[in-house]
């Protein structure tokens, strides 16, 4: 999975914010990026409420035995032959509903975005948090930062001390490069408490 974030991102991320600026200083960001939109549907599905190890896992799982991961492919696959991957029964039907919806996935890439969200809210399993992950692995949109995420809150709370009624301020803060601020805040997560405190030393002593 690729999605490049730009220098000019990081560069106007770290002026206006000094969280931001010892993250990008210190750390990497995992870059995502699913070329194909229905695989992406399925990926991000997959992903709901668990773990991103937990996801990766039955993603390991469902590649293997289903392949290629495409639209054609589910209409025949049956929910039990998912749920032998490790996925819940109601993801499983979620992905049939899309196999055998009658959605053109490579038009979504062109659609704006009050079509796309229409499209995708209309099919059941489909909610406002998968919608912004396709915004952000599928459509490489730029300005994604989800407060319906649970790991962006815990982040946002970790680093900022700040709870979530007052999160939304962030999203004009990290503005128009909000995913890039995503992908930082996702990444703070992966490391552990004294590599954190040591990054941030700088900020706000």
């Amino acid at each position: 999975m690729i999605m490049k974030f730009s220098e000019k991102a990081k560069k106007e991320l770290a002026m206006r914010d000094d969280v931001m600026r010892a993250l990008i200083k210190h750390l990497e960001p995992d870059e995502y990026h699913i070329k194909d939109p229905f695989e992406a549907l399925v990926d991000i599905i997959i992903g709901q409420q668990i773990s991103e190890k937990a996801k990766a896992a039955i993603m390991k799982r469902f590649k293997k035995t289903f392949n290629p991961i495409t639209k054609d492919t589910f209409k025949t696959v049956d929910i039990e032959q998912m749920k032998a991957t490790g996925l819940s029964k109601m993801k499983a039907q979620t992905i049939k509903r899309l196999a055998n919806s009658n959605i053109d996935f490579d038009a979504l890439k062109t659609m704006d975005h009050e079509t796309i969200e229409q499209t995708l809210l209309s099919v059941k399993g489909i909610g406002p948090w998968s919608l912004d992950m396709f915004k952000f692995v599928a459509l490489n949109d730029p300005d994604v930062l989800s407060l319906k995420d649970i790991a962006i809150v815990n982040a946002l709370k970790k680093l900022y001390g700040v709870q979530k009624e007052d999160m939304p301020a962030f999203i004009q803060r990290f503005s128009p490069y909000g995913s890039t601020a995503a992908a930082y805040l996702w990444r703070s997560l992966d490391v552990d408490d004294e590599t954190l405190k040591s990054i941030l030393k700088d900020v706000n002593p």
